[in-house]
């Protein structure tokens, strides 16, 4: 009935940083994905189908040191014509001319009362351009701000004879405040002409 020495056994846990979640399409619970079709004559369109106001989550950081819009400039072959834009925002909302977007656009535009800034990397060769979204001056934007960015996202096409045949591919992706990236989304957008 002698007992031995005592001994302990201690755990130290340690968090890990989660990556955040992203879909473009929460009424599909089969895909984070989106694709519409955009036809000649459309009002501006949302790049994401947000049914919930969920798209964005992330269960161990509340804040986002960015969100990029990355795309081959090629495919977007209406110049002038095709743009994304900021559906509620001020003067500097709009950003044009997609497929000669240059590594010196960059912009300010104020959503909701927050100011956003944007700025284009180009890589590949230059055939692929990264739209980096950001707070202003750099600044993290709350899970609210990064979610308000992404609903108010449009895209639009003003060419009366538009280039079919090749679709539009944004690939969207957040990064946390950690600066850990979300999950890779696609939003597809297959541009049809109308008969004038």
């Amino acid at each position: 009935g002698t007992a031995s020495n005592t001994t302990t056994s201690t755990i130290t846990v340690s968090a890990a940083n989660d990556a955040p979640t992203l879909d473009l399409d929460t009424s599909d619970n089969s895909t984070t994905n989106y694709a519409f079709t955009f036809t000649e004559g459309d009002a501006a369109t949302a790049i994401l189908n947000d049914t919930s106001g969920t798209s964005l989550a992330d269960v161990d950081s509340t804040t986002f040191d960015k969100l990029t819009v990355a795309f081959t400039r090629a495919n977007f072959a209406d110049g002038n014509s095709e743009s994304l834009s900021i559906n509620g925002a001020t003067s500097g909302g709009t950003i044009s001319n997609l497929q000669n977007l240059s590594a010196s656009s960059s912009g300010t535009f104020t959503l909701g009362g927050v100011v956003y800034d944007y700025s284009v990397a180009l890589s590949n060769s230059d055939a692929t351009a990264t739209i980096s979204f950001t707070g202003d001056n750099a600044a993290e934007l709350s899970t609210a701000q990064a979610e308000a960015l992404l609903d108010a996202l449009r895209y639009s096409n003003s060419e009366q004879n538009p280039t079919t045949g090749s679709d539009r591919v944004l690939t969207v992706i957040a990064y946390d405040g950690d600066g850990t990236a979300s999950n890779t989304t696609t939003s597809t957008i297959t541009v049809s002409a109308a008969n004038d």
